[in-house]
């Protein structure tokens, strides 16, 4: 579900959907630890456990370093990747989700402020405006907080961005305002100004026809994007084999390239080399 680079330590982290968190040596990928980030069982009856809920997106926050994952339960829980234990390790467990949480991502604010991003299966964006300090409330780490004891390093916010669908992906673009990028399986992508606090844009792919297409340009959903800082472009992929190119605040495709034949789980912007990579299904 994600690989995080730990720049300090010259590590990587992994996380899988049963719940694991590797880290690795950056040079041979010697592996080091493995530390359990899924939800732990509950009793439900005498001799009955609950299951520890699948992890469904992670995330690395970019001035603490925390690494941040949600599982189907709900719960958003956060990690030091560089403690030596797993009770050391938890850090933080935010208040449930109000829906099942379906990704994962965060971004860099002025004032060292950091923004968690998720999305969630009937289409809403959540936001939370995490200030300095809120690795340590009351002044020691780790815990399960509730809403008053996070009210002075946390703000939240959350708005519906694609009804009664999927969210798929949500990202932080600094180029367009800031703003908050989310796609879903309604084959729309929407942009959110966090300043105004409103949806400043959104585009309709399912409706969208470019030059000698005869058929829209995403009629599955979109589950990957990417934004090009260089060029100012949207890259899009879903099921279709095609990967379709869109300037932003424009509701018509500037490209289409040729992708992978199933469709792509996962496409990137690579600038420096000119190139957009794309990860198969298959």
């Amino acid at each position: 579900l994600g690989i995080h680079r730990i720049e300090s330590h010259d590590q990587y982290a992994t996380v899988s959907r049963d719940g694991m968190l590797n880290l690795y040596t950056a040079q041979n990928l010697k592996w080091l630890r493995t530390i359990k980030v899924s939800d732990p069982p509950v009793p439900l009856a005498h001799a009955v456990l609950s299951s520890p809920g699948f992890i469904v997106g992670s995330t690395r926050m970019p001035y603490s370093g925390m690494i941040g994952v949600a599982s189907m339960k709900r719960a958003v829980r956060f990690y030091d990747p560089l403690a030596l234990t797993e009770t050391v390790a938890q850090v933080l467990v935010l208040p449930k989700a109000p829906r099942p949480i379906t990704c994962l991502n965060s971004g860099a604010l002025d004032k060292n402020e950091e923004l968690l991003m998720r999305g969630d299966e009937e289409g809403h964006i959540g936001l939370h405006f995490m200030k300095p300090g809120w690795t340590k409330v009351d002044g020691i780490q780790g815990g399960v907080y509730d809403e008053r004891r996070m009210k002075p390093f946390m703000s939240k916010t959350s708005y519906l961005a694609h009804p009664n669908a999927w969210v798929t992906q949500v990202g932080f673009v600094e180029d367009l305002g800031p703003a908050v990028v989310s796609s879903g399986t309604d084959s729309r992508l929407c942009l959110y100004d966090i300043e105004s606090r409103k949806i400043k844009w959104k585009l309709e792919a399912h409706k969208a026809y470019g030059l000698l297409m005869s058929e829209p340009a995403h009629t599955k959903g979109i589950r990957t994007w990417d934004w090009s800082n260089q060029f100012n472009i949207f890259a899009t992929a879903g099921l279709e084999r095609e990967i379709r190119l869109w300037s932003a605040f424009v509701n018509k495709p500037v490209g289409s390239l040729q992708g992978i034949k199933n469709g792509s789980m996962k496409i990137m912007c690579n600038d420096a080399e000119y190139q957009i990579l794309s990860l198969g299904m298959d």
